[in-house]
């Protein structure tokens, strides 16, 4: 059973359409900082603070908080909400910024695909938002124009050839063992990656068609049972290896890593809401029913799965990158600019 949901090439697709559902008011365009002399601008950094804005609400969400108003004026370890996603989103456009520069300096370029493949995102925006008309006019609604979103989705598939290099082993981009351990060790709670194994109980057959009602009562039944069994102390992967009817679990034996938007929502959200080690209630999903274990995330996954490896290996060359680079922020600009 395939249990990622289709998505495009970049999370990128999934942010925009998020952004140009919020209502928003309108402001100049000012200079929040630059990266040798390159600017990121108040329009651009409001894309990066919906990308930070999700995260956090989804992280809120989980913890309790049902008011998402009073949310981002809630204090964080001595700091407002509405603060602390301004500047992560901050450090994200720039570090992005440093990526780009850095790829340019490569020598990387976008190739006909890659520009048919952004016009093909796009061509999917307008699709979605009815018409071309409406679809430049919720850009401007944010402050966006088509050229500036054109230039940030351009940017983005330069640092994923960026991304490709540095997997490739490109001597002039290596990482140590060290360097690598080190990072994990500082950011483990952090990495955009969870680990997650579990036990389905199918109430759809391989066509995804529903199976009777008495057999989906039957699966739910013998979930129960299965989920008392874990309770009561018996071992999950003994289980998980005897009852599991998920086929991409024998692929998989030590659990799925995988990050936002990549597994069906209702599977996402629990394995999420754990903590490592934590087995879940019954989940439900089109699948069927799930018993969720969030697994930990050791640094050996992290070096078997190529875009955490990336991930990993781009930030700490990324901090090396910016101490050669001339950066500067505008911390008046920075306070102005206003979260919806």
């Amino acid at each position: 059973m395939r249990m990622k949901k289709i998505a495009g090439l970049l999370s990128i697709f999934f942010i925009i359409i998020s952004l140009i559902s919020a209502c928003t008011i309108q402001e100049s365009i000012k200079v929040v900082a630059t990266v040798n002399d390159e600017e990121i601008t108040s329009d651009i950094l409001k894309f990066y603070i919906e990308s930070i804005k999700l995260q956090m609400e989804n992280e809120a969400s989980q913890a309790g908080q049902t008011d998402m108003e009073k949310f981002w004026q809630t204090e964080i370890e001595g700091k407002k909400a509405v603060d602390i996603a301004k500047e992560k989103a901050l450090e994200q456009a720039v570090n992005n910024k440093v990526q780009f520069l850095k790829a340019k300096e490569l020598g990387l370029s976008l190739s006909e695909e890659d520009n048919k493949m952004i016009n093909g995102q796009k061509g999917n925006m307008i699709k979605s938002a009815g018409s071309r008309k409406n679809y430049e006019e919720m850009l401007k609604q944010y402050g966006l124009t088509d050229k500036t979103f054109t230039k940030i989705m351009g940017e983005q598939f330069l640092i994923s050839k960026l991304g490709e290099k540095i997997l490739a082993g490109e001597e002039s981009l290596a990482v140590t063992d060290q360097e690598m351990k080190d990072y994990y060790d500082s950011n483990k709670n952090s990495l955009s990656k969870i680990k997650a194994k579990h036990i389905l109980f199918k109430t759809v057959d391989d066509n995804m068609q529903a199976l009777s009602q008495e057999q989906q009562d039957e699966a739910k039944k013998k979930a129960e049972e299965v989920l008392n069994r874990i309770k009561a102390g018996e071992d999950f992967d003994t289980l998980m290896n005897e009852f599991s009817e998920d086929p991409g679990s024998k692929a998989n034996p030590d659990g799925y890593i995988f990050g936002r938007n990549e597994m069906v929502s209702a599977f996402e959200e629990a394995a999420y809401a754990l903590k490592p080690g934590e087995v879940s209630e019954l989940v439900e999903s089109e699948y069927g029913y799930h018993i969720i274990k969030r697994e930990d995330l050791t640094l050996e996954d992290m070096k078997s799965n190529d875009a955490i490896e990336t991930e990993i290996k781009i930030n700490i060359l990324t901090e090396k990158w910016k101490k050669d680079m001339d950066i500067k922020t505008n911390d008046k600009v920075l306070k102005q600019i206003k979260i919806n």
